[in-house]
């Protein structure tokens, strides 16, 4: 047999050279992680890694906290002994729940990051961009704040700044730009 181990070769390190990003998403989640990684393919050197936490159908107050317990648990699981430039805990809901300052604390403890997102962070962040003193939809169901949200939680992940309202609205997915809205 012939020794392998003397052929010259070349590694390019392009996984996650230019960010290494961590997304905590709901095990009941079927759609961020697509979301996400559609979003950010194509993009060298971009690398998206997922865990889930544990949670029920069933959405109630006391299930949103009960996440608490397992956040932490779950963040161990994120590609353990690897620094990442951002962690996303993608669940709009218990961001507002558990609160934000515990969420960040928790994540911080057990990833190896600076940086920790949710949903209301990107939103409010994006908000504060735009310079929005109020925002207002008239879908009933507010299908559109989860769908802003989500938008302004990829906006966070990829480290963009919005300056105005015209930057981002061409680049929404076309259901949420024609959804009637005032920011």
């Amino acid at each position: 047999m012939n020794d392998l181990s003397f052929l010259p070769y070349d590694v390019e390190n392009i996984i996650a050279s230019r960010a290494r990003m961590g997304l905590i998403a709901l095990a009941t989640d079927h759609v961020i992680e697509h979301e996400l990684n559609k979003l950010f393919n194509g993009i060298k050197g971009v690398q998206l890694y997922t865990t889930k936490v544990p949670m029920v159908p069933n959405v109630t107050t006391d299930t949103l906290k009960s996440m608490d317990d397992e956040l932490q648990k779950t963040a161990r699981t994120l590609l353990p002994g690897n620094k990442f430039s951002v962690v996303g805990y993608g669940c709009t809901s218990a961001s507002v729940v558990i609160g934000e300052d515990r969420i960040f604390q928790t994540i911080k403890a057990d990833c190896q990051t600076s940086s920790v997102t949710t949903p209301i962070t990107a939103c409010l962040a994006a908000l504060k961009t735009l310079r929005s003193k109020s925002l207002s939809s008239s879908n009933r169901n507010f299908a559109f704040h989860n769908e802003y949200c989500s938008f302004a939680l990829r906006l966070t992940l990829l480290g963009v700044i919005v300056s105005n309202a015209s930057t981002i609205l061409p680049i929404l997915e076309p259901r949420t730009r024609n959804t009637r809205c005032r920011i």
